[in-house]
């Protein structure tokens, strides 16, 4: 019969990496603290790599070419399509049909957005993966397809937008007691990355179009649609905060379990 201790199996050959604020165990990628948002100090032997004089030349004409390019095809294909679709889907006999196909539109437009994609790969990187760009583009996919899904039953309905704004904002505030402040943060910068070029350029003909085509007010109605893009975000990446927190103390609760147990494991000897 041998008999060995567990405390020494888990920590063998196994170098654990803490913050030095909240004493919550990291990923050694981590740049922050995704429980209290201290920074990490990076090791000391670690050098940035500096662009060379090219690359910041080609890094300046990208964008310029790319925003010339996206901003021709705003004009010629983005809005005429959006308004043509949105009058479209509202003059048939199945207007209803308008919240499914937009909250579909809402799911995927936001991953066509590319300040969010950057914004996605920054907190990964930031918090050493512990918040993926899987996580937020899910959070933000299902926040925006929510809030186009609300818009359009707005366009149909005719309610005012004050009905959900200040419900929405007063749930974000609320939210953002029970999270990490790193979450709150992210989330508020989502709401203003998520109500890119893209919303402004196809959802919001959208919306106009279907407004035009029921005899709706546009100002009233179809106005508004990215005010509510901007606010799913900040809902969205808070609920995954909490969710985050929830999963984080059964995680702990677990590993406490463990180590209240009997520290000592027998392993029978097997014969041969």
């Amino acid at each position: 019969m041998k008999r060995c201790f567990r405390s020494e199996i888990e920590t063998e050959g196994n170098e654990m990496k803490y913050c030095s604020q909240c004493g919550k165990e990291l990923v050694d990628e981590a740049v922050v603290c995704p429980n209290c948002g201290c920074a990490v100090q990076a090791p000391a032997n670690q050098q940035e790599d500096k662009p060379s004089t090219g690359l910041n030349i080609l890094a300046f004409l990208f964008p310029v070419i790319g925003l010339i390019l996206f901003l021709t095809g705003v004009n010629v294909g983005f809005t005429p399509v959006g308004n043509l679709l949105g009058s479209g889907l509202a003059g048939s006999a199945y207007r209803w049909v308008l919240i499914p196909i937009g909250a579909l539109i809402g799911y995927y437009i936001v991953k066509a957005e590319p300040a969010v994609q950057v914004l996605n790969k920054q907190v990964e990187d930031v918090t050493g993966g512990t918040v993926s760009q899987s996580m937020m583009n899910t959070a933000l996919s299902i926040g925006v397809a929510c809030a186009v899904m609300l818009s359009m039953v707005r366009v149909l309905t005719g309610i005012s937008i004050y009905w959900i704004l200040v419900p929405g904002y007063a749930l974000a505030l609320i939210l953002a007691r029970f999270v990490p402040s790193v979450f709150v943060g992210i989330a508020f910068d989502s709401g203003g990355v998520a109500s890119g070029p893209m919303t402004s350029t196809f959802l919001l003909p959208l919306a106009m179009g279907a407004c035009t085509a029921l005899g709706g007010n546009v100002v009233t109605d179809a106005f508004g649609v990215v005010a509510l893009v901007a606010l799913a975000p900040p809902v969205a990446i808070q609920i995954m905060g909490v969710l985050y927190v929830h999963r984080s103390k059964a995680v702990a609760q677990n590993k406490a379990d463990l180590l209240s147990d009997d520290g000592v494991i027998d392993l029978e000897d097997e014969e041969i």
